[in-house]
């Protein structure tokens, strides 16, 4: 008995559904392993499924308990507190599309140059989403205005939330962490930009009340924003002069605890930024601090730069990225960030939706379309990023 023709969800090996996404699945996993982002995350069990409707939500206390002494025979005073605030985040449909024509069809006959021709459209497809995604991730900004030198990205359809989304500052003033207050609009001495902006549904205000909300902690909803640019660093504004009293200062501040987990783990900056730190980092620096030495518990490993790009400091460890926005330095805490993606159904031959659970990364449809001509195919990834912003931090030339 003959074969049955395929159908247009299978039309040929060039657009086989099964194979998509099996690539696909391989070039995520890829991406993870080169993005040192979702590398961290995906260590940290922070890459997770959530099939939770058309948004994820993440509930942060931010709130605390009062104590305080007692007289005798004083009445106590109960009451139920509302301590929590909830992050929203909505998923953003990230997607890669390839097509071949019936001409591409044509002039590559043979099913082995047909197999070529596939892998080259999906081994450039792969590429594409990979440097999309890490642009994405540091550039994106889904704020209300122009952040770390990044536009606002167009609200509709909803963008993936980048890392500039949580460090807007509105007018951009000016904010002394000691008294926890602001002065003005942000100068030259200021060492610190006040954070103010709507993330996921919650004001990353330091100081202002929550709605609902009892007994907020001040900054307990907002990052750290540095101003590496400020004079009152060295009496210098260049990020090779302040790099290293920047980055002390920095990751002081975003040390929340005494736990090793609720302090940065990587540090990011573009290529120009590293370059200085690592010079000032061996030196010294103009600073005259003296060059740091670092200490690690395996003898095996060298004491200074670890790898090509890397260089220990502190609990973190600090890289450059090719896709990071310029002038800015990313404090971050990977312990409290998650990506998550709504898992895709499987697929069998022909189409067919496979299993009653989502596992994959990405959906995959296929189609032959006779008007066009082309064998088409798109893979789509619904997830979203987020952080908790208390735990994440910044620097940038504001001053």
């Amino acid at each position: 008995m003959p074969a049955a023709a395929p159908s247009n969800n299978n039309y040929s090996s060039l657009v086989d559904v099964v194979t998509t996404q099996q690539f696909m699945r391989g070039e995520f996993d890829n991406t993870k392993k080169r993005n040192i982002i979702l590398s961290k995350l995906d260590e940290a069990g922070n890459i997770k499924g959530d099939a939770s409707g058309k948004f994820f939500e993440r509930n942060v206390r931010v709130g605390e308990y009062t104590s305080d002494v007692r007289g005798d025979l004083v009445e106590r005073q109960f009451a139920r507190r509302q301590q929590r605030v909830t992050y929203t985040v909505p998923y953003a449909w990230y997607e890669t599309t390839g097509a071949l024509g019936e001409q591409d069809i044509v002039f590559n006959q043979g099913q082995e140059a047909l197999i070529k021709l596939n892998a080259n459209m999906m081994k450039d497809m792969g590429a594409d989403f990979r440097k999309g995604l890490a642009t994405r991730v540091l550039r994106n900004n889904a704020g209300s205005a122009t952040t770390l030198g990044q536009s606002v990205a167009n609200a509709s359809p909803v963008p993936l939330f980048g890392l500039p989304t949580m460090f807007g500052t509105g007018t951009t003033q000016n904010y002394v962490p000691d008294s926890q207050t602001t002065t003005g609009a942000i100068a030259a001495g200021d060492k610190e930009a006040l954070p103010n902006v709507t993330y996921c549904g919650v004001s990353t205000h330091p100081t202002n009340a929550i709605a609902g909300v009892d007994g907020k902690s001040n900054e307990s909803t907002s990052p750290v924003i540095g101003n590496w640019s400020s004079t009152a660093w060295t009496g210098t504004a260049t990020w090779k002069a302040n790099a290293l009293v920047v980055m002390d200062h920095m990751m002081t501040r975003l040390a929340r605890s005494e736990d090793p987990t609720d302090s940065p783990d990587l540090i990011l900056m573009p290529r120009t930024q590293f370059t200085d730190f690592s010079a000032a980092f061996l030196s010294g620096g103009p600073s005259g601090l003296g060059g740091r030495v670092v200490f690690t518990e395996k003898r095996q490993e060298p004491n200074m730069r670890m790898f090509e790009n890397v260089i220990p400091y502190g609990n973190a460890k600090a890289y450059w990225d090719v896709s990071m926005p310029a002038n800015t330095v990313y404090f971050l805490n990977t312990n409290h960030m998650e990506f998550c993606y709504f898992p895709q159904k499987s697929y069998r031959q022909g189409g067919e939706i496979g299993g009653d659970a989502g596992s994959e990364y990405f959906g995959v449809r296929t189609d032959y379309d006779i008007k066009q001509g082309g064998h088409l195919a798109v893979a789509v990834m619904c997830a979203n990023l987020w952080a908790n912003p208390f735990y994440q931090g910044v620097a940038y030339n504001f001053a």
